[in-house]
């Protein structure tokens, strides 16, 4: 996601892929244009919302601003639609057969959204355990190796954040900032076990 959603010790957490780059259409349902399932909850899909808006929004699409302008009052129009709870149950009603209906995220892209809208309300322990429902369905999952490491080190896990973050370099290598990451935590393992090694004091 870049610099726009901070967690702790100032990191920074990444987006679905899923919410990156599709154009949202008219024909569209309002779960596919805000890439959920129509069993999502509230928080799910405003998160969803949240993501996608932030690569729409026309200060960061000057060139297609026409485009983002549109883009985000789809978005807008999805959200009004599914978060109020009349009108949701007037629009799934108004669906084919909603229950029948293929789910439009893999296994691995739901427990991704899933965690996601749990570590942007600050639901860590939720969020933990579905990033890694979502590294069971895919352990190449650069993001949540990412994404998990940045929930460790803000808890002072720093062994345990160092060694998701080499995940993430390993499994994608040159992915966001892991390597350095990893790199950084490692020295600061070595730095702290210099400093409470106790010394043997000099003897005459």
């Amino acid at each position: 996601m870049g610099k726009g959603v901070s967690v702790h010790a100032g990191r920074d957490i990444r987006v679905p892929a899923d919410a990156r780059g599709k154009t949202i259409a008219h024909g569209q349902t309002h779960y596919e244009r805000l890439q959920v399932a129509p069993d999502a909850c509230v928080e799910v899909i405003r998160a969803a919302a949240r993501a996608l808006l932030k690569r729409r929004h026309p200060d960061k699409n000057p060139a297609r601003r026409e485009w983002a302008e549109a883009q985000a009052r789809l978005i807008n129009e999805s959200v009004a639609a599914l978060c109020d709870p009349t009108a949701r149950d007037a629009y799934d009603a108004s669906l084919p057969d909603i229950s029948a209906a293929e789910p439009t995220l893999s296994r691995e892209e739901r427990f991704f959204h899933q965690a996601y809208a749990n570590h942007l309300q600050g639901r860590y322990g939720e969020a933990m355990r579905a990033y890694e429902q979502c590294l069971i369905s895919n352990p190449r999952n650069a993001a949540a190796h990412y994404n998990l490491g940045c929930i460790y080190e803000a808890q002072g896990n720093v062994r345990t954040a160092q060694h998701a973050y080499h995940a993430a370099q390993v499994v994608s290598p040159g992915y966001r900032d892991a390597a350095a990451r990893s790199a950084e935590l490692a020295r600061s393992r070595f730095a702290s076990r210099i400093v409470h090694t106790p010394l043997e004091t000099a003897r005459a």
